[in-house]
């Protein structure tokens, strides 16, 4: 199970401690990066922080760092966000430490570092910080930035889901279903979805969905997998959007296909792989769309860039026939040897028959 989930929590989504109560700085106020568009300043505010900032005030350094984050009334400066943000949690900021941890973590402002990351959001996951002690979690769960220790983030998911962290319940689930650092258990899969569905997580809609389209921990249930997937894609959740897109073209009937189709090319605008991969392949063949090789292209090559084994396989035959790109069988094998590596069973078949006539050209 790979560490990340798509849920992950970004500077952006925080909301906790002091956010804004007018729409004006003021004191003992710090920004609210959840609300950016409630963050108004002028040059005698930014002035004044940056003065203050200087002198050492904290709560004046941390405002500072969202203003270059954001380049809200001065130029954006990620670098001197980081920076600011850094000065911040040195001294024990709880907002800062998180911040810091997140641009280290994505490389935004300063190099890349996940080992500073984890220790960042460390400090501010020890103080009681909700979406730090999620994302630390996270990173121990897998080992990323530093030893993989399962015990101890499984440890953190769980504060951060007493806090009613949805997306943190929904993690724990994801473990019980795939027994990743605990048994197996799919009822308790289950169990820790309707938590995390209850305080809020869209990704869980779809778990929980999936559990009741495979009947996993639960009685198999399609109406209520498919009311599960309809509710996540109303909350734009792209998962939700692509199972219950496949559930209406799969149903054969010309006005669920229809809808299916423009909820489908919904999920694929947002980035989702597999949409992209399946609404390309409709597009190869001409099913409920007009045929388009070359758009089929885009779409199923965006997918394999992201990593989807299918779509890997699926490229490399449009490689193989020319389709829609000019045709390369040496790139089609090594599309073809990377799905294989992934585990897709039509890609190890082409690959044992590649390999045949390898050795009997030899």
């Amino acid at each position: 199970m790979n560490y990340r989930r798509g849920i992950i929590y970004s500077i952006l989504v925080c909301t906790v401690i002091l956010s804004l109560t007018s729409l004006s700085y003021g004191e003992e106020q710090r920004f609210n990066l959840a609300s950016p568009e409630k963050i108004i300043v002028n040059k005698q505010i930014v002035t004044e922080l940056k003065k203050e900032a200087e002198a050492g005030d904290t709560r004046s350094a941390y405002n500072l760092a969202c203003l270059y984050y954001l380049g809200k009334g001065l130029e954006q400066n990620l670098s001197k966000a980081a920076l600011y943000y850094e000065l911040c949690a040195k001294k024990g900021d709880i907002m800062a430490g998180f911040s810091i941890g997140r641009l280290y973590q994505e490389g935004t402002g300063v190099e890349k570092d996940l080992s500073k990351a984890r220790a960042y959001y460390e400090q501010s996951a020890k103080q009681g910080m909700a979406p730090a002690q999620y994302n630390l979690g996270l990173l121990e769960l897998y080992g990323v930035g530093g030893a993989k220790d399962t015990e101890r983030g499984l440890h953190w998911l769980h504060k951060a889901s007493d806090q009613k962290l949805g997306d943190a319940a929904a993690d724990i689930g994801k473990c019980y279903e795939l027994g990743y650092g605990v048994e197996e258990d799919n009822k308790k899969a289950a169990i820790w979805y309707e938590k995390a569905i209850d305080n809020g997580s869209d990704a869980a809609l779809v778990l929980l969905g999936l559990l009741y389209d495979k009947g996993k921990g639960v009685k198999k249930n399609e109406n209520n997998a498919i009311k599960l997937f309809t509710e996540a894609s109303k909350r734009g959740e792209a998962n939700g959007m692509y199972y219950l897109a496949t559930k209406l073209i799969r149903s054969g009937q010309s006005d669920n296909i229809e809808n299916g189709v423009i909820i489908m090319e919904k999920a694929a605008d947002k980035g989702n792989a597999m949409a992209c991969s399946d609404l390309g392949m409709l597009y190869r063949e001409g099913r409920h769309v007009e045929k388009d090789p070359k758009k089929a292209v885009l779409l199923i090559q965006y997918a394999a860039k992201k990593g989807l084994s299918e779509a890997m396989y699926n490229l490399a035959t449009l490689h193989f026939k020319g389709e829609g790109v000019e045709e390369n069988a040496e790139y089609g094998i090594q599309l073809m040897e990377a799905a294989a590596n992934a585990n897709y069973p039509a890609a190890k078949k082409a690959m044992i028959e590649i390999n045949k006539m390898r050795n009997q050209q030899k």
